[in-house]
């Protein structure tokens, strides 16, 4: 060390330190000490986090430029991301062609692969034995398709999961269990979200926050915005982060958390939607549109349905209110078709035909929200045409079938309806795509709804509505639902 500091003390020179990550100390420790002590001396050094040092100047090295959706051929191919998998796939065979076609598949590889260059001249290798279409569409499985590297390039640069195993190992265990539990969100966290499903008590008192910062430093997470950022993953990352967070036996417990927190959000904006407020909470959970959804969809596929019908009741009006009303009709008849157990007279009036159908529970007033929520789009017509075009038939996210859901008003006409009741549908066509049909009748004093007692939205059933007296448990609940507009 004595005799670089003499060799370049008073020369004006360039040091180039490569790769530092993995000797981040032993690197800050050199590159002060050189500083300090050769004053004509400039460093540069590369590495996934910091040096740390006094007077160091970040350069972040950004992912190539990808072509902007909906971009014509001509510019996706001129992006740089597109231009690298050009070259490199020229390399391999001659016959790639530049038509329209080709680009566009390009461009979808250079997307779906984050414009990390790396992991375009590995997808470019493959192209040897694959057409670019062929390989657009395997990219779902990306850390196994992407493993043909250079012979002769460093073992971590081979596969794209070397790349990133090489990044997760030298990681903490803290960052590694708050990284794989990210892995959970879409459309990226809050800093209060993060906080929410990523921390417990085996951080050890680390701080989320402290931990998220480090994360960002080594350049696995991402921060967008300045008032409130938001923490994001690369897609890449947050593929491998899924795969690992699988391994840690930790996916059920994070998705329930990540769950568990929109849920208590939604509720909470809930009654702000119909206030002074109302913007700013539509804007907050604008900002959780991806995360409300996937959360809901999770809860769905899971069959957890006394979660999927509250958050299905909480984020209603948002979805009416934020122009989602389409997916919001989606989303709320695939969560009031699922099975589960019912309380009180329903539940007595069901037993009999659906007896070990049925699991979980679900109480009166969260199921009677999620079918108030189903009839308010149904009855605005959003969502009804594709419901009786569709004569049945599932939709395309699989959920279930709508054509066995009615909703109509079986009491005075001009009332709305509370007195909430399931029962099997007699078409032989409804009860093969839902095992329940809705309907109702109950009253909330001062406010008619014209035409109420008149119509049926979606498939009318066959058999006739009996009005019969709400139970005292739905009576409170409807009573004190309807006190909220007062």
């Amino acid at each position: 060390m004595d005799q670089l500091i003499a060799a370049v003390r008073e020369r004006a020179i360039l040091l180039i330190l490569d790769n530092c990550e993995h000797v981040i100390e032993e690197a800050a420790a050199f590159a002060d000490r050189l500083l300090g002590e050769c004053r004509r001396l400039r460093i540069l050094a590369t590495s996934r986090e910091p040096l740390g040092i006094t007077g160091e100047v970040l350069w972040q090295v950004e992912p190539l430029a990808l072509p902007a959706k909906g971009a014509d051929p001509s510019e996706a191919g001129s992006s740089p991301a597109v231009r690298l998998l050009r070259d490199r796939a020229g390399l391999v065979r001659k016959d790639i062609g530049s038509d329209p076609h080709t680009l566009s598949a390009m461009a979808r590889i250079c997307r779906a692969l984050d414009g990390i260059p790396l992991a375009i001249e590995l997808a470019a290798a493959r192209l040897r034995t694959m057409s670019v279409e062929q390989l657009a569409r395997r990219l779902d499985d990306r850390f196994h398709l992407l493993t043909s590297g250079s012979r002769t390039a460093l073992p971590r640069h081979k596969t794209l999961r070397a790349v990133v195993d090489w990044s997760w190992d030298l990681l903490s265990e803290a960052e590694r269990r708050v990284l794989r539990r990210l892995s959970v969100f879409s459309g990226g966290a809050s800093l209060e979200a993060a906080e929410r499903v990523c921390g417990d008590e085996a951080s050890a008192g680390e701080q989320v926050l402290d931990v998220l910062t480090a994360l960002i430093e080594k350049s696995l997470l991402l921060a967008d915005g300045e008032d409130a950022p938001r923490y994001r993953m690369l897609d890449t990352i947050r593929e491998y982060a899924a795969h690992r967070l699988a391994e840690a036996g930790e996916t059920e417990q994070a998705r329930r958390a990540h769950l568990a927190y929109f849920i208590e959000l939604a509720e909470t904006a809930d009654p702000h939607l119909r206030r002074a407020e109302q913007l700013e909470w539509l804007a907050r959970l604008e900002a959780e549109h991806d995360n409300i959804n996937a959360a809901l969809r999770g809860a769905i596929a899971e069959g957890w349905a006394q979660e999927a019908m509250r958050l299905v009741g909480a984020a209603g009006w948002y979805w009416y209110l934020g122009g989602h009303r389409a997916e919001g009709t989606e989303l709320s008849i695939a969560a009031a078709s699922m099975r589960g157990e019912m309380h009180g007279e329903m539940h007595g009036e069901m037993h009999g035909e659906m007896h070990g159908e049925m699991h979980g529970e679900v109480p009166d007033e969260v199921r009677a929200m999620a079918y108030l929520i189903v009839t308010m789009f149904l009855t605005a017509g959003v969502g009804a045409t594709s419901i009786r075009r569709g004569s049945g038939s599932r939709r395309r996210t699989g959920s279930p079938s709508a054509a066995g859901i009615a909703t109509r008003c079986s009491g005075s006409s001009g009332c709305w309806s509370g007195c909430w009741r399931a029962r099997r549908s007699s078409s032989p066509r409804s009860s093969r795509s839902s095992p329940t049909t809705i309907r109702g009748c109950a009253r909330r004093p001062g406010s008619p709804v014209a035409g109420c007692g008149s119509r049926s939205v979606a498939t009318r059933p066959t058999w006739t509505p009996t009005p019969k007296s709400p139970s005292p448990s739905s009576a409170r609940w409807v009573s004190g639902w309807g006190s909220r507009w007062r």
